[in-house]
């Protein structure tokens, strides 16, 4: 490495020194505050949500009963994933129960969140909103007609399902959690 390239990599190693930076997120992301700790910021870690799971899981016990009538089985979040697999093993059930259907993540933290769990997911779209996540499963084909359950978040955009719908498929959107506001402590 020549000397130039030696200064650019230390001058970007301490980029963000004396910034302070606030992470927002419900649960802290310990390897972005690494990652931003390292380039020299001062990480605050401030959630102003927490993520609840609903009381009411029923409707999400049926749909696991019944993963093999689903074609997709979508995940749009890792807070979806921990409580769907937290029910499923409360429920004496566990990812075997997913060897019936074919699985799809938005994103590759959900997606890593799935293998971590026993559950490789079939398809991670390059971009990682329901929009293109809709894409990438009507780029597959065959959806017209299909059953896709989709556990979510309570208040969860309707990109992802509005545009499976458009294609013909049968959306069944279980929320499994709800964001509420964090009191501060």
């Amino acid at each position: 490495m020549n000397a130039a390239a030696v200064r650019l990599q230390r001058r970007m190693r301490r980029a963000l020194e004396g910034r302070r930076i606030v992470i927002t997120r419900a649960r802290s992301r310990r390897a972005i505050s690494r990652g931003l700790e390292a380039r020299g910021a001062a990480v605050v870690v401030a959630p102003v949500i927490r993520i609840e799971p609903l009381s009411q899981l029923g409707p999400l016990r049926a749909a696991l009963a019944g993963l093999s009538a689903y074609r997709w089985v979508v995940f749009t979040s890792q807070n979806a994933v921990q409580i769907v697999f937290d029910r499923l093993l409360a429920w004496g059930l566990g990812p075997r129960a997913f060897a019936t259907t074919t699985v799809a993540a938005i994103g590759t933290a959900t997606g890593d969140a799935l293998s971590q769990r026993g559950v490789a997911p079939a398809l991670v779209p390059d971009e990682f909103v329901g929009e293109a996540l809709a894409e990438a499963l009507v780029a597959r084909g065959g959806l017209a007609g299909s059953r896709v359950l989709i556990p979510s978040a309570q208040d969860a955009r309707d990109a992802l399902p509005a545009g499976l719908r458009a294609h013909g498929a049968i959306v069944e959107v279980v929320p499994v959690y709800r964001t509420v506001p964090r009191r501060p402590t």
